[in-house]
């Protein structure tokens, strides 16, 4: 299986979709480095366009619903464990901005008060995003407590 048949079936799934749902898109593909440096697992799907509200829904619980769905069918034609990394509108991009500027404000809470903040429950991207934010921040330390929808960060002071 060589990547560009991958990249052509995802492009062809995902054009299903748009047009089950009667939205146009810009669309573009490539693999994406995942943690080991490996470049055959990731895929990342990049959407543009207008009224892809809906594809992101509240707080992007469409927008993954879509990605989880697509990494099974993926994964199952190309009997390889593949995911799709998708991002409509740079949506991801601006949650991600929002996340670090709460985890900025956060964490100058808990140093001017010594008062533990705790957030609420986030998604496992949404978390790391909190943890990579402040791990350089002296004075401070991040914990992720909870289970499964109910997981959240509590920022403390050291």
């Amino acid at each position: 299986m060589d990547q560009n048949e991958v990249l052509n079936g995802t492009k062809e799934h995902l054009a299903y979709i748009l047009n089950a749902l009667g939205l146009t898109a810009e669309v573009s593909l490539e693999f994406a480095p995942s943690d080991d440096g490996t470049t055959d697992k990731y895929i990342q799907a990049t959407l543009k366009g207008e009224g892809l509200n809906d594809l992101v829904g509240f707080h992007g619980k469409n927008m993954e619903s879509i990605q989880n769905v697509m990494s099974i069918i993926l994964s199952r034609q190309f009997q390889k464990d593949l995911r799709l990394l998708l991002e409509v509108n740079d949506y991801r991009e601006r949650r991600e901005k929002y996340l670090q500027d709460i985890a900025e404000r956060a964490s100058g809470e808990v140093i001017s008060t010594g008062q533990n903040v705790e957030l609420p429950p986030m998604k496992a991207y949404e978390r790391r995003a909190i943890h990579i934010a402040l791990r350089g921040r002296e004075g401070i330390l991040t914990e992720s407590v909870g289970e499964g929808e109910e997981r959240r960060i509590i920022i403390k002071k050291v």
